[in-house]
């Protein structure tokens, strides 16, 4: 039988290249693409609206990813 390893949207992220330059490097990867992620499954069509998605949930969803500060 299988072992199944469950793993958050965060972790399974981590390993995804992150093609930014030094410069370019803001935000976690891995933070930001889970952002982008969720806000989708949550109906969002575009990065702008998943963007505004992640404003309008606050400091919490901001600790939770592992984001350094609010989402501008």
């Amino acid at each position: 039988m299988a072992v199944i390893q469950s793993m958050s949207l965060v972790e399974a992220f981590s390993s995804v290249p992150d093609p930014r330059g030094r410069r370019g490097r803001r935000h976690p990867l891995p933070a930001v693409l889970t952002l982008l992620a969720v806000g989708t499954m949550c109906g969002g069509r575009s990065i702008y609206v998943n963007l505004q998605w992640g404003r309008d949930h606050g400091q919490e969803l901001v600790e939770q990813l592992g984001l350094p500060s609010a989402i501008r």
